[in-house]
């Protein structure tokens, strides 16, 4: 099972390298090695894959499904924004956070408890630890955390610096 995950993480960090023209955002790294969801009770990482559904041989009444993958990811240390924003089939809420911060560790828990909302609004929700990518953090001038960004279409349009409430990330995913 690991060696398959590795193939289809693999496989869709080929569809990464191969995307979209670059955004607005450079950052130093050449490539993704992996994303990774982080737990908000310890911070332990997990490899996630960007696998698509197998449609399905039954027939149903049910609409198709689309292709689906992580709500949340983190990015790594060795992470490329600009792949996984060009990679990103919707919105990208970016949490610039660091693991020392109390005010992050608690938007974590709110971000967690929207992965769903998410997934249903084409939202994918990337998590940067400000002490791993200090080059993005300058670059999106990251003064405080946490720190959330939304970007749709590949513009900035929201910004927050402090903790931000679910009822209004809900509002931004919409």
């Amino acid at each position: 099972m690991v060696q398959e995950s590795d193939e289809i993480q693999q496989a869709a960090i080929a569809d990464a390298s191969s995307a979209a023209p670059p955004s607005a955002f450079t950052a130093t790294d050449a490539s993704i090695a992996t994303v990774s969801a982080t737990s908000p009770a310890n911070h332990a990482t997990t490899t996630l894959t960007s696998a698509k559904l197998a449609p399905s041989n039954i027939a149903s009444r049910e609409t198709p499904h689309k292709p689906v993958g992580p709500a949340l990811i983190t990015l790594p240390p060795n992470g490329d924004l600009e792949s996984v924003l060009a990679a990103a089939n919707g919105n990208v809420l970016l949490d610039f956070y660091a693991d020392w911060c109390g005010p992050c560790r608690k938007q974590a828990v709110i971000l967690h408890e929207l992965e769903e909302t998410a997934a249903e609004n084409d939202t994918l929700i990337v998590k940067v630890n400000v002490d791993e990518h200090k080059q993005i953090a300058r670059e999106m001038q990251i003064s405080s955390l946490p720190t959330l960004v939304m970007v749709k279409d590949g513009e900035i349009v929201k910004r927050q610096t402090g903790l931000a409430r679910k009822v209004d990330l809900v509002h931004w995913m919409q």
